[in-house]
């Protein structure tokens, strides 16, 4: 009796662990346990070594997961956690493309359509720049983000909420080139596709977004700030306004409903970790746009240096030149806010999607972290 009981635990144990195999393909498995060490790691030394006052961070790799990591602080006492939300930048950029991409296969407009077509005429702005010049920064449109008086006016009155009419009228100068004879990154012209957004879809700019990009993906953790309510979690923002050296928390001291007015489509965004990585994700393997619009969106032509070099852009998206040494192929986006830099990587290789969150301006810890991070999951993979 007992050899026939013992026979049938082992039938059991051999029927369970069957069963375990079979699921195991059907849902994703559980973080490699060495791995996870390994990128905790990454994002704790990168930190430290740099600086940086808090970090959250997630990693998706094929058939797994999400890892998600957090380091340093949100502010005093109160330690970063994976769930805050941070302001994302230019990272917002990759929402507007895709969204307008997405309008282009509905047929509700062409990216080879004329200005002239959605926007009143304004001396500084050539009407037969098209959408997709906009979207490459191929517009020649100045960038008002680098005229001082937008930045003078913003911080003289904080809590001044500013139109996009107000914007162009006081801020925007003479465009750099004529439309497609040259590349200057610009801010302005993703700030007219959200009025070209609202003029063709008749809706705001985040309904627009959350109908189509953030709803049917399940991201209920980003927002269009100024159109929408933020969360109470949020990251503290850390800036140096006097410049003596030292990060202060400006939560309190620096109302961002101004400052949120103007970034608008170019840059209001607000996200998590694990919101942004799942983006990434859905955007790199096809989830989002018909592989025809994501290859237009991938269609890298023009160059741009400066804190993370890009080898070039395409509709909202860059393409990486040194991440770890150029050995990796990258592509994403950065984005910058005061208190915030952000981004999101993709590693075609290995299908990996990364996003990365800190509440300073500290850009070489944001480097520094990145590189770790891609180097350890290309390692891992390469080790597979």
């Amino acid at each position: 009796m007992k050899n026939c009981r013992s026979i049938i635990t082992m039938i059991l144990i051999v029927v369970s662990t069957i069963a375990l195999v079979s699921c195991s393909d059907k849902a994703p498995t559980g973080i490699d346990p060495t791995l996870a060490d390994d990128l905790q790691t990454a994002l704790n030394i990168g930190r430290y070594s740099q600086h940086g006052i808090g970090v959250s961070a997630a990693v998706l790799l094929p058939g797994q997961d999400i890892w998600l990591g957090a380091s340093g602080k949100s502010h005093q006492g109160v330690s970063m956690t994976a769930d805050m939300t941070f302001g994302v930048g230019s990272v917002t950029k990759t929402y507007i493309a895709a969204l307008t991409l997405r309008l282009a296969e509905e047929g509700i407009l062409s990216i080879d359509d004329p200005l002239s077509m959605w926007l009143p005429d304004h001396d500084d702005i050539d009407p037969t720049i098209s959408i997709a010049q906009m979207l490459n920064h191929t517009c020649g449109i100045f960038n008002v983000n680098e005229n001082p008086a937008l930045w003078d006016s913003i911080y003289a009155v904080p809590t001044r909420i500013w139109t996009l009419d107000e914007i162009l009228d006081r801020f925007l100068s003479e465009p750099y080139f004529s439309p497609g004879e040259g590349w200057h990154y610009t801010n302005t012209g993703y700030k007219l596709l959200g009025r070209i957004i609202e003029n063709a879809t008749g809706s705001s700019v985040s309904a627009a977004i959350r109908d189509r990009l953030l709803d049917p993906l399940d991201l209920d953790r980003t927002f269009l700030a100024q159109e929408e309510s933020l969360p109470p979690n949020i990251a503290h923002p850390w800036y140096d306004f006097d410049e003596n050296g030292t990060w202060d928390d400006i939560s309190s001291s620096f109302p961002r409903m101004g400052y949120e007015s103007m970034t608008w489509t170019s840059g209001g965004m607000y996200s998590t970790a694990k919101d942004l990585v799942l983006w990434a994700d859905a955007l790199f393997q096809g989830q989002v746009l018909s592989q025809a619009s994501l290859n237009e969106m991938l269609d890298f032509n023009y160059s741009i240096s400066g804190e993370i070099s890009m080898s070039g852009y395409g509709l909202g998206i860059t393409e990486f030149s040194d991440m770890v040494g150029g050995d990796v192929e990258v592509i994403g986006h950065t984005g910058s806010v005061v208190g915030y830099i952000a981004i999101i990587a993709y590693l075609p290789e290995y299908g990996v999607s990364i996003a990365l969150l800190e509440n300073d301006n500290i850009y070489a810890c944001h480097v520094d972290i990145i590189n770790r991070l891609i180097s350890t999951v290309a390692k891992h993979m390469a080790d597979k």
